[in-house]
């Protein structure tokens, strides 16, 4: 009775149950799949009716069962760490994932602080600029102004030249119409004594 216990938990094992979610061999697959469970289930029988008279062979069915049983562990276990090994990759990618992304994330902020202090500098040098460009404004607005100013009055200024250069030469020419005259009258004074 043992030994068919151990057998049929063999076949509940772990890995019968992946076999099956795999596409492994089910009830609804068929008889000819079917089949060897059912000669595997006959050989069980007619060993162990056989073993409640012989306990040597008992023995070796359980001996047989135990063996199935490590190497299913064996196996579980190589999968077992196969999986572990995996997880470990995958967390250690996580891990890097999440480092890259925290990276991403400070690199953001930075760029963010950098980009609102080049914001405030630029308005602070427009205001600059506004104010130096109003001043600029001012002051040739006030030297247009003053060199209008200054044009008018060298305007008038030239107008008064021409009249006191045409006064000088009106009066040159009365000089020398005089001095003329003056001359003359010597001349005759001296012819008339």
């Amino acid at each position: 009775m043992k030994a068919r216990r151990l057998i049929l938990e063999a076949n509940n094992s772990t890995e019968s149950r992946a076999a099956v979610s795999r596409g492994g061999p089910t009830q609804e697959a068929g008889a000819e799949v079917n089949t060897i469970p059912l000669k595997r289930t006959a050989k069980v029988l007619a060993v162990s009716l056989d073993t409640e008279e012989d306990p040597t062979a008992l023995e070796q069915v359980v001996a047989r069962a135990v063996g199935v049983k490590e190497r299913q562990d064996q196996s579980t276990e190589v999968k077992y760490q196969i999986l572990q090994k995996r997880l470990a990759k995958e967390v250690e990618k996580q891990r890097y994932s999440e480092k890259a992304c925290e990276d991403l994330r400070e690199n953001v902020e930075k760029a963010k602080c950098v980009t609102v202090d080049l914001l405030s500098r630029l308005e602070v040098c427009q205001t600059a600029y506004n104010a130096k460009s109003l001043r600029v404004d001012e002051l040739t607005a006030s030297a247009e102004k003053k060199e209008q100013e200054y044009e008018t009055k060298l305007a008038a200024k030239a107008k008064k030249l021409a009249k006191c250069e045409a006064a000088r030469i009106s009066d040159l020419e009365l000089i020398e119409k005089l001095e003329t005259q003056c001359s003359e009258l010597g001349s005759q004074r001296t012819q008339a004594e």
